[in-house]
């Protein structure tokens, strides 16, 4: 839930905080005042890219802050897939600077438009007037129909196996492009693949044969610098370990007169056993050096042989050139093996569609189900909105091929008068019908979608009287379940307010811009009654505007 708002430096807005309730909250105002003004707001925090044009004061940065309860939206895994800490109060936050730049918060942590737009849409629903344009689309139809069947975890299933079975299907006829491309091609994958082979790679010999080459050009400064080491450490006429060993004797010998030099001559003599161990090693590595000339060309002809692989194909690493060879490898056999590969391939392919077409026809199954219940529910809520005769019929053809949504064809139909014949949405549905239309499968599906907030922007477009006040009802009963959010200029629509907010406009001698106030019942009965018949109102529609709160 959408628990405050923070508007700064935004198109005419100075700096607007709201604080929101749940139930159904109402947003008035004359027509200008900046009502459309706030849902632009809410698109920022909700992902939408920024525009200079938005900045009140040119000078100074805009910020839209949303404070959200998200402790019974189950967010957790979201956060943790986006490496961000989870807290039930999320606040996020946008803001555009005076040059241009545009940064996104969420709890503070600085994050992307993509993903401050996925967990947005977990939180908010936005309808627009222009919205209705989405129930024309066959995507927007299926997953409404999907909504209300609950088919998430087969669609999961089926949407990884269609794309196993889409991938496939690709390499097929790649691979068969390959081989119709003919011989030449395998002539040259062949020596490409014969050069490797003949220099049977191993994985991470590279580093090692460079360190023993190395060894072998240098043996002979080694071994020199080696026997000067050892010889001067222990085999010279006045070596340091018998030196060091003098100084023990002298150092023992007069401990007796200072405790601390006792301590000391134990880490004289440690020394002394440590430069032994030394000398020993460096003895035995000097034995094991050896100039060999035979090893030394062998290992340069290896490595001559790896470089030049590695030149040619552009690597640097033994692992990559393996990786080459490996890909070579499978090309050769789809080419030189081409029946028994494309046999395999069309066989892999088969079980990719099989399991794909089950999981379709479950789906498609679940649909079937719950298409009446749909159907029923949506003509009932349309006749509530003064549509009796009104109803929508879903279509559901099996289509000749698998889709990203199954096996399925879905369209709406709809007929807004008895015996008219259903047809699709945008060949008979008016501006009125389709906002109408739009608001029922909203209702129908609000629960299911789980959507925390929802936000009509003049959804009663095109409609008055009965039917407004019928629509009022419904978004009120939206409002008992979730938090509803509704920009309106109908007044029996604003009357079912549990919050009403009015917009309006400050004008000094110097500046105009947006406030927005909460309407105590006297001030909600004043405006409402504008709504009906103007500034100033007339006594009638003050008694009409108390008695539509009245009957809310």
């Amino acid at each position: 839930m959408l628990t405050s708002l923070l508007i700064k430096n935004y198109a005419i807005i100075e700096s607007v905080e709201l604080s929101l309730n749940d139930g159904l909250i109402i947003i008035t105002g004359e027509t200008g005042a900046g009502k459309s003004i706030i849902i632009g707001a809410l698109q920022l925090i909700m992902g939408k890219r920024a525009d200079l044009k938005v900045l009140y004061n040119k000078d100074k940065k805009c910020i839209v802050e949303g404070v959200f309860d998200i402790k019974d939206d189950n967010l957790r895994a979201t956060f943790a897939e986006h490496d961000l800490e989870y807290d039930d109060e999320l606040i996020i936050r946008r803001e555009i600077s005076a040059s241009g730049k545009s940064r996104a918060f969420i709890n503070d942590t600085p994050t992307t438009l993509s993903v401050l737009g996925q967990i947005a849409s977990r939180l908010i629903d936005l309808h627009q007037q222009f919205d209705t344009l989405e129930i024309h689309e066959a995507s927007h139809q299926v997953d409404l129909v999907d909504t209300m069947a609950e088919t998430h975890k087969q669609l999961t299933k089926y949407k990884a196996l269609y794309s196993k079975y889409q991938s496939g299907k690709k390499e097929l006829e790649e691979v068969k492009q390959k081989i119709a491309e003919g011989e030449k091609e395998l002539d040259y994958i062949k020596f490409q693949l014969e050069e490797f082979n003949s220099i049977e790679l191993t994985t991470g010999e590279q580093e090692p044969l460079e360190q023993e080459m190395s060894t072998l050009e240098n043996a002979e400064e080694i071994q020199t610098i080696l026997s000067q080491i050892v010889n001067r450490i222990s085999q010279s006429e006045q070596n340091l370990l018998d030196e060091l060993q003098d100084q023990v004797k002298s150092l023992i010998q007069i401990s007796k007169y200072n405790p601390e030099l006792s301590s000391l001559s134990d880490r004289l003599i440690a020394t002394k056993e440590e430069l032994h161990d030394i000398a020993n090693e460096l003895e035995g590595i000097n034995d094991l050096t050896e100039h060999n000339p035979e090893k030394l060309s062998e290992i340069s002809q290896r490595l001559d042989m790896i470089y030049r692989l590695q030149r040619k194909h552009q690597v640097q690493s033994v692992d990559e050139l393996m990786e080459i060879q490996e890909r070579l490898s499978k090309n050769y056999a789809a080419y030189s093996d081409s029946d028994n590969y494309i046999s395999q391939l069309e066989a892999d392919l088969a079980v990719s569609l099989a399991g794909a077409k089950a999981e379709a026809k479950k789906i498609s199954a679940k649909r079937k189900k719950v298409i009446p219940t749909i159907q029923k529910k949506i003509k009932s809520f349309l006749k509530e909105l003064a549509m009796p005769h009104a109803s929508l019929m879903i279509d559901q053809q099996t289509a000749t091929e698998l889709n990203p949504y199954g096996i399925d064809k879905i369209e709406f139909l709809f007929a807004a008068n008895q015996g008219s014949t259903p047809m699709p949405l945008k060949k008979v549905a008016s501006g009125g019908e389709l906002s109408r239309l739009n608001l029922s499968l909203k209702n129908l599906v609000a629960d299911q979608m789980n959507l925390p907030t929802l936000i009509f922007d003049e959804i009663d477009i095109g409609i008055s009287g009965e039917v407004a006040q019928r629509m009022g009802s419904i978004l009120s009963e939206l409002g008992a379940k979730h938090q509803v959010i509704v920009i309106t200029h109908s007044p029996q629509v604003a009357s079912k307010a549990d919050t009403h907010l009015l917009v309006y406009k400050q004008t000094t001698h110097k500046t105009t811009h947006t406030a927005i106030k909460s309407l105590a019942h006297e001030d909600r009965v004043q405006e409402i009654a504008k709504m009906l018949s103007g500034d100033p109102p007339t006594k009638s529609a003050i008694l009409n505007a108390e008695e539509l709160i009245e009957h809310t």
